[in-house]
């Protein structure tokens, strides 16, 4: 199952914890509380630059997110933005074997 459109808009950097990136996913579980929103560390470098870009920002469809990576001039940075939407796709959806 897909994340809802417009669930990147809860992707926000937060002050760097370590080398990580503090990332607040509120629509991670089902009942958020605003006082203290879920925290995740985003691993990926770039991904507060990425997310301050707007890259992610009211997505309704894979296909929305492809057009955007594929309007990035640089291959490199067409991979970082890809290997930052999987490495959230990883964090907030229930994966089985």
């Amino acid at each position: 199952m897909a994340p809802e459109a417009g669930a990147w808009a809860g992707f926000a950097s937060k002050t760097p914890i370590g080398n990580h990136i503090a990332i607040d996913f509120a629509y991670e579980t089902p009942t958020p509380s605003p006082s203290s929103p879920p925290l995740m560390n985003a691993l990926h470098y770039k991904a507060a630059y990425w997310v301050g870009q707007g890259v992610f920002d009211s997505l309704a469809s894979f296909s929305e997110f492809e057009s955007r990576v594929n309007d990035i001039y640089e291959e490199k940075d067409r991979g970082d933005v890809f290997e930052i939407f999987i490495e959230g796709y990883l964090a907030t959806q229930a994966i089985f074997r």
